[in-house]
């Protein structure tokens, strides 16, 4: 049986996946098709939130890699994903160019390929935001 992927979200991706009406696929793939990771640096974001619903999304935090190379934080994210075998779902295109650049190996995908991945694996209707707020 092939593992589960995984895929480290950037902070960025969550208000993206919320608005998509696929929350609660994501919500119900977590654990069984695919692990969502984060480090506490996007869950610090994700805490100054005014969308609370974007925390309710199952997942697993892992600490990131140690790097004093690296100052940049989603730097540090992207070295993360790529030492836990993540692939990185980022919107941010400078993040993703230095990816490119420097993480050849590392799967790269943006929110909307993410939510065509969903899709692919488990397809719902989509519907209004509104009617999902209680994952």
């Amino acid at each position: 049986m092939t593992p589960a992927p995984k895929f480290m979200l950037d902070t960025n991706v969550f208000d993206a996946l919320y608005t998509s009406g696929h929350w609660q696929t994501a919500h119900r793939l977590h654990g069984r098709a695919v692990t969502w990771l984060t480090t506490p640096m996007q869950e610090q974001e994700l805490s100054r939130s005014p969308n609370r619903n974007l925390q309710s999304l199952p997942r697993d935090v892992y600490p990131p890699v140690d790097s004093n190379r690296y100052v940049d934080v989603d730097q540090r994210i992207a070295l993360t994903a790529r030492q836990y075998g993540a692939g990185l779902v980022t919107d941010d295109k400078r993040l993703a160019a230095w990816c490119a650049e420097q993480l050849p190996e590392l799967p790269l995908l943006s929110s909307t390929q993410l939510i065509a991945w969903i899709c692919s694996v488990e397809c719902e209707p989509t519907s209004s935001p509104k009617k999902d707020r209680n994952p």
